[in-house]
C-alpha cells in the first residue's frame, strides 16, 4: 500500500495531467475557429524558370528614375527633339546601370492635353558614345503621365492671313497688267473670291505648351530593358 506522501504525490501528478489536457483542448478549439497564432509565411521563391540574362544589365518594366531636360520643348512642333540628361548615376540591385551624364533622346510624339506634353524617349546615349534602344515615357515629378509645362496662346493665323492676302493681291495685279484672257479672268475671279473669304473668316487662336530648359522630370521604362 502507498503511504500518505505517495498518495499525495499521485494526486498532484493527476491534477497536472488534467490541467494539461484542458489547455490542449482549448488550443485545439482555438485553431479550429480560425484564431490560430500568426505564423510567418514562407519566403517568396521567385519564378521557377526565370529567363536567362541576355546582357550585363537588366531593368524591369516600370523602373523609374529622375532626369533633367537639356533643352526647351514645344508641343506645337511634333518634330521637336527632347533630350533628358542624368545628373546622378542610376543603380539597380547594387550595380550602376546608367552612369552620370547618360542622355535619353526622344520626340514629342503625342499631342498635348491641358498643361502637359507627352514625350517618348527611344534612345539611350552613354557618356562614351555607345547607345542602345529603349521605350521610355516622360512623367511629371509627381509620377503622373505627361510633363507639365506653361500654356501659351498664339494668333499665328493672323500672320498667315496677311501673307495670303499679299499673294492674292499679286495675282490680281498680274492679271490686270496683262492682256485679258480666259486664264487671267479666271485667276482674277478666284483671287477676289478668296480675298473676300479671308476678310470674312474668323481668326482662331492656337494654344501650345512650352517646357523650359532644365525642367526636372521622371522617366519610366515601359518595357523590360536588357543590354
Amino acid at each position: 500500500m502507498w503511504d500518505i506522501n505517495s498518495e499525495a504525490r499521485f494526486k498532484i501528478v493527476l491534477m497536472l495531467l488534467l490541467v494539461l489536457g484542458v489547455v490542449t483542448l482549448a488550443n485545439a478549439d482555438s485553431n479550429s475557429s480560425g484564431d490560430a497564432p500568426f505564423k510567418n509565411p514562407a519566403s517568396w521563391k521567385g519564378i521557377k524558370a526565370p529567363s536567362p540574362k541576355k546582357g550585363n544589365y537588366a531593368l524591369p518594366t516600370g523602373f523609374t528614375f529622375e532626369a533633367v531636360l537639356e533643352g526647351a520643348v514645344f508641343s506645337y512642333n511634333l518634330l521637336t527633339p527632347a533630350v533628358a540628361v542624368l545628373e546622378e548615376p542610376i543603380d539597380y540591385q547594387g550595380e550602376i546601370v546608367f552612369p552620370k551624364g547618360t542622355k535619353l533622346v526622344g520626340q514629342v510624339e503625342v499631342l498635348h492635353t491641358l498643361d502637359r506634353v507627352n514625350i517618348n524617349f527611344r534612345t539611350v546615349v552613354f557618356p562614351d558614345g555607345q547607345e542602345i534602344r529603349g521605350d521610355f515615357l516622360g512623367l511629371s515629378m509627381d509620377g503622373s503621365a505627361g510633363v507639365k509645362g506653361k500654356v501659351e496662346t498664339h494668333k499665328d493665323a493672323v500672320a498667315a492671313k496677311i501673307a495670303m492676302k499679299s499673294v492674292l493681291a499679286g495675282v490680281q495685279a498680274s492679271a490686270a497688267a496683262g492682256t485679258p484672257t480666259v486664264e487671267s479672268s479666271v485667276a482674277s475671279g478666284l483671287s477676289q473670291q478668296a480675298s473676300s473669304y479671308m476678310d470674312t473668316s474668323s481668326v482662331k487662336t492656337v494654344e501650345s505648351i512650352s517646357i523650359e530648359e532644365r525642367t526636372p522630370l521622371k522617366i519610366m521604362l515601359r518595357e523590360r530593358l536588357e543590354f
